[in-house]
C-alpha cells in the first residue's frame, strides 16, 4: 500500500527568524512569559542554529508575529531584535552576511 503525499493545503508552512543578541533559552523564556506555555507549543518554535550573538529559529507561519511581539515586549539585558525573516534557510543564510561566511563576525 502506497502512502499519498500530503497536499499543499495541509502542509505546515514555516518561517525562519534570525534573532540577534539572544540565546535560545532567552527567546523561549520571553515567549513563555508573554504568551504562556500553550502558545509557545502551538507556535512550533524550534532552534535551528545558535551562535555567539545570534539564534536561528523556526516557527509556524501563522505565529511569527507572536515571536516578534514577545521579543519586542520582553526586557532583555541587552538590545535584542529580529534581523531577518525568510521562508527558507537557504535564503536566510544568503541574505545574512554573518551566517553566509561561516559564522565569523561582520
Amino acid at each position: 500500500m502506497r502512502i499519498k503525499p500530503t497536499p499543499p493545503t495541509l502542509r505546515e508552512k514555516r518561517r525562519y527568524l534570525l534573532i540577534r543578541n539572544a540565546k535560545w533559552k532567552e527567546v523561549v523564556t520571553a515567549m513563555k512569559k508573554e504568551f504562556g506555555d500553550v502558545y509557545t507549543a502551538v507556535s512550533g518554535l524550534q532552534k535551528i542554529e545558535e551562535g555567539e550573538d545570534y539564534t536561528v529559529a523556526r516557527v509556524s507561519r501563522d505565529f511569527d508575529w507572536m515571536v516578534r511581539a514577545a521579543i519586542a515586549s520582553y526586557s532583555f539585558e541587552k538590545p535584542v531584535w529580529v534581523e531577518r525573516e525568510s521562508g527558507t534557510l537557504k535564503r536566510l543564510r544568503s541574505k545574512s552576511r554573518q551566517l553566509s561566511n561561516g559564522g565569523n563576525n561582520i
